[in-house]
């Protein structure tokens, strides 16, 4: 019998978001009819009573009430299948076409990355962590990350797993919530993950989290035992560079080579840049060549802070090594956004957002900043000198 109910309104009731007011509850429409009533005695009968006004006074403010309503259904999203199709019992679920099936795994993928893997509570306090642990936290925030980890829910799974439950009265968003496992895996990955291994294993941190995270006869559950001892095994395996963090590299010359460059420049300019540091966690080479990235400590990062003005200063640098050939200019390889994300990770926040990062690396932003002519001919000098010829 609930099934029956569940169907219709689903059909009809909630057909779509101007219908959707026929889902008000029996018992609220017999009062709103009773007060009705109540107000047409008033005002037909000159005597009526305090009671009545009373009377009145609530049928007026549940009529308030219902334009509060009638206003939040005009303001609806646009679409209304993500109302519609979010949520549904079991039962429902089966009684519907495969149409209308694929509507609703395709809003319940869209309803559990938006409202699941959002990390609320960790994001209330984002600005309070490591830089280290922003960066993970940004990083399971991404769409990869969401794509990967919900790609065994694919249609035909679940509609196996619908099947398979025996308490068909079940909504399907109550079984298949993500939030609690994948909130506790980020607090076991915040806790086990090295730096090193958020830098430059991000993928094999992702594995881990995808194997461990599974649908269960329960609802989705978390192996946190299994969870730690990949995470642990990654920390004694990180053995190459994530290149997604790194900065490319002219393939002429080495990881020292452009060190010694780098060097140069900042005990001028930049005293606060540790450049054999900074080259050894944050430049690399479009392929990994183990042999140019001589400098120690390749897999130990490295954060500094800088001023708002050293930030723009050293942006002009890397801009200029990118003319220069030092730094590949490929859009591919070292895109704006890709530069900015190395910069956010390895220096702390100085009150620039990201997108006025991003502009800078720009050779079209009209405001950005550039080397004065006396410091570009040093940075030319030092190029010559320590670095071999960077074009055929």
């Amino acid at each position: 019998m609930t099934s029956s109910y569940d169907y219709i309104a689903h059909k009809i009731l909630a057909k779509n978001k101007y219908t959707l007011f026929l889902t008000l509850p029996i018992v609220f429409i017999a009062l709103l009819l009773y007060l009705g009533i109540s107000l047409w005695e008033l005002v037909t009968f000159p005597g009526a009573n305090l009671e009545k006004f009373i009377v009145a006074f609530l049928f007026i403010s549940f009529g308030w009430v219902l334009f509060i309503y009638f206003s939040g259904i005009l303001k609806a999203p646009k679409d209304f299948n993500v109302v519609k199709y979010s949520n549904c019992s079991m039962s429902l679920y089966q009684a519907l076409d495969e149409t209308e099936k694929r509507m609703f795994h395709k809003y319940l993928i869209k309803s559990i990355r938006e409202n699941d893997m959002g990390f609320d509570s960790y994001m209330c306090a984002f600005e309070t962590y490591p830089k280290i642990t922003r960066t993970l936290i940004q990083n399971l925030s991404s769409k990869k990350f969401k794509i990967r980890l919900l790609s065994e829910l694919t249609f035909e799974r679940l509609n196996s797993e619908i099947k398979n439950q025996k308490n068909k009265s079940q909504w399907i968003r109550s079984f298949f919530s993500y939030k609690i496992a994948v909130e506790r895996a980020l607090a076991i990955t915040m806790e086990n993950a090295s730096d090193a291994s958020v830098l430059n294993s991000m993928n094999e941190i992702h594995k881990a989290l995808a194997i461990n995270i599974n649908i269960g006869s329960n609802g989705v559950i978390l192996d946190a035992k299994g969870l730690k001892a990949m995470l642990i095994d990654i920390n004694q395996n990180v053995t190459s560079v994530n290149l997604e963090n790194r900065i490319i590299l002219n393939g002429r010359i080495t990881q020292k080579q452009f060190a010694l460059v780098l060097d140069s420049y900042c005990k001028r300019y930049l005293l606060n840049l540790n450049a054999k540091k900074f080259t050894a966690c944050y430049t690399g080479f479009s392929d990994y060549a183990p042999d140019k990235y001589n400098l120690r400590n390749i897999f130990h990062p490295y954060y500094t802070e800088l001023s708002q003005d050293e930030v723009l200063t050293f942006i002009a640098l890397l801009r200029y090594l990118i003319i220069k050939g030092v730094i590949i200019s490929s859009t591919t390889e070292n895109s704006h956004h890709k530069l900015t994300r190395i910069l956010e990770i390895f220096t702390e926040s100085n009150g620039f957002s990201r997108q006025t990062w991003r502009k800078n690396f720009s050779e079209e932003y009209q405001f950005k900043r550039t080397l004065p002519k006396n410091v570009q001919i040093e940075v030319n000098s030092s190029i010559n000198r320590l670095l071999p010829p960077l074009k055929s």
